[in-house]
C-alpha cells in the first residue's frame, strides 16, 4: 500500500477510501490497482473517497485515473451503485465536478466537502 491509500471494507457493501499525502507514480499505479479489483466485488456497494488529506494529482496519475475509469466502466455499473469524493477545497470539487460534467462517469456520483455527507449520501445509494 505504501502509505497512500488505505481501504477499509469493514462496512461492506460500504467501502471508505483515504488518500493522505502525494503519491509517488508507485504508490498512485498500486492504488489504481486496488480501487480496480474493489469496484469489481459484487455489489451493490458504494464507494467514498476521501481525499481531504490528499494534494492534486499530476497530470500523469489524473489522465491514468481516467484511463482506469473507462477501463472499469462495466464494472462501476454493475457493481456500484455510487462513488462519493470528499475534497476539503472549493476549487477541487469543482474541477472535479466539471470533469465529470464534461467527460461523464459511469455510475452515479457526488463531490462533496466532507466525509459526513460522503457517507449518508453512499449508505442512501446502498439503500436504493
Amino acid at each position: 500500500m505504501g502509505g497512500y491509500h488505505h481501504f477499509d471494507t469493514a462496512q461492506w457493501p460500504l467501502a471508505i477510501v483515504t488518500l493522505t499525502g502525494k503519491p509517488t507514480d508507485e504508490q498512485f499505479a498500486a492504488y489504481v490497482r486496488d480501487l480496480s479489483a474493489l469496484v469489481k466485488r459484487p455489489g451493490p456497494s458504494a464507494i467514498v473517497v476521501d481525499a481531504t488529506q490528499a494534494p492534486q494529482l499530476s497530470p500523469g496519475q489524473r489522465e491514468s485515473m481516467g484511463k482506469a475509469i473507462k477501463d472499469h466502466a462495466e464494472d462501476l455499473q454493475l457493481n456500484v451503485r455510487g462513488v462519493a469524493y470528499v475534497f476539503s477545497s472549493a476549487l477541487q470539487r469543482f474541477v472535479l465536478s466539471s470533469i465529470f460534467l464534461v467527460g461523464g462517469f459511469p455510475t452515479a456520483h457526488t463531490v462533496v466537502s466532507t466525509r459526513e455527507e460522503a457517507l449518508a449520501w453512499c449508505r442512501e445509494r446502498i439503500r436504493g
